[in-house]
């Protein structure tokens, strides 16, 4: 199945690149067309923000703006310095924690599929607040724009006016630079307050997978069902966090498996109806093959709040809902943190050439230490990288 997947995906990924050869001749103002992306300039020049220039309010917050990118590039930092000197000493140092979005290799097509719609929430806002920075400070957008990259990852572009940019005042500036990690953090802000009431009594279980042959099988449980609660043996009623909990503890206590025990789970549906089902310790003379059965009970599920079916929502569609409310937020954070990051082209890289090239009054120098500190951010990125 996953090699199936993976197939299709390289044949979208061909067909795209071929697409954007062939395009790329059809170039124009408005249009522009590469074996990578497809670029569709709308020349929008966000008049509307005009109303808001000046306005003390807006300049405050674009000023927390600037606040929450030096903290973010501040908490970047720690974070990949801590992993690294963690690596160089031997010590645990956990999952690298930036996954880059690569269909297909660090993520699957379903979780992808989840996450465009945050991510193209979260590309659009960012680049919004741009547009709203610019011109609050009197600077003009000469265009912005949308994009696909090889068929599959959205994004957006404003462009300003980079000569009334660099004439501005470096306070204007820094709040250009900051405002797309601006929006994102408030997105984020939102998303987690949003997601605290619908979270808050609790996830049901909800099966999309009942492996064959399984003891789950047997016993007749089936996709599509959602557990209210759970008990393992005299233990219980379990909900969605506790349930892994318990089964985590009976592993770690038989030695990291449980093909040596019984356990017999009792599923008490949202209808009150109850599944038992028993898992065997696997005999004396049984093959190594044949006790990968007696590891696991045989269902996959997915966790569905509590809150959204009690309001009416079906499990899948709770379930969707909730995933793409979560992976937004995520999605937010993140792009946040790495636009802080100073690599090259982010937005931290040019809050860093500003103000170093503001304290060293030389333009030169201060493209230098951006070059210098962008180079060394890279480096520490990448033991942190996680494929």
């Amino acid at each position: 199945m996953a090699g199936t997947t993976l197939q299709a995906l390289a044949a979208y990924v061909a067909a795209w690149i071929l697409l954007g050869i062939l395009l790329s001749s059809k170039r124009s103002e408005k249009f522009e067309a590469s074996p990578f992306a497809i670029v569709i300039r709308l020349r929008k020049r966000f008049e509307y923000f005009d109303k808001l220039r000046g306005n003390r309010l807006v300049g405050l917050l674009l000023d927390v703006g600037i606040a929450s990118m030096f903290i973010l590039m501040a908490l970047f930092y720690a974070m990949i310095i801590k992993r690294v000197l963690l690596i160089i000493s031997g010590k645990p140092a956990g999952e690298a924690p930036i996954v880059p979005l690569i269909p297909g290799v660090s993520i699957d097509i379903t979780t992808f599929l989840y996450i465009l719609p945050g991510l193209s929430l979260a590309v659009i806002v960012h680049e919004i607040m741009h547009a709203l920075a610019s011109r609050h400070g009197g600077v003009e957008v000469k265009n912005a724009g949308i994009l696909v990259f090889l068929g599959l990852i959205p994004a957006a572009f404003v462009e300003p006016d980079e000569d009334k940019l660099r004439k501005s005042s470096l306070r204007t500036r820094l709040r250009v630079y900051s405002a797309g990690v601006l929006a994102n953090v408030l997105l984020w802000l939102f998303l987690l307050l949003l997601l605290k009431p619908i979270t808050a009594q609790g996830f049901y279980m909800h099966i999309i997978k009942v492996e064959a042959n399984s003891f789950a099988q047997e016993y007749g449980v089936q996709p599509g069902l959602t557990i209210k609660e759970v008990y393992i043996n005299t233990t219980g009623p379990l909900d969605f966090t506790s349930f892994q909990k318990v089964m985590n503890k009976i592993r770690y206590e038989n030695g990291g498996t449980l093909a040596n025990i019984t356990l017999i789970v009792k599923f008490v549906l949202l209808n009150d109806t109850t599944i038992t089902v028993v898992k065997k310790a696997a005999p004396s003379n049984t093959s190594r093959e044949e006790k990968k059965k007696y590891e696991m009970i045989g269902i996959y599920f997915v966790p569905v709040p509590k809150t959204l079916i009690k309001l009416g929502f079906s499990p899948s569609t709770a379930y969707t809902v909730f995933t793409i409310l979560w992976l937004t937020e995520l999605i937010n954070i993140g792009l946040a943190g790495i636009n802080a990051a100073p690599i090259f082209i982010t937005d931290g890289a040019r809050v860093v050439n500003d103000v170093a090239a503001a304290l060293l009054r030389d333009e030169r120098k201060g493209a230098m230490i951006n070059n210098i500190v962008s180079l060394v951010t890279l480096i520490l990125i990448i033991p942190n990288i996680n494929i």
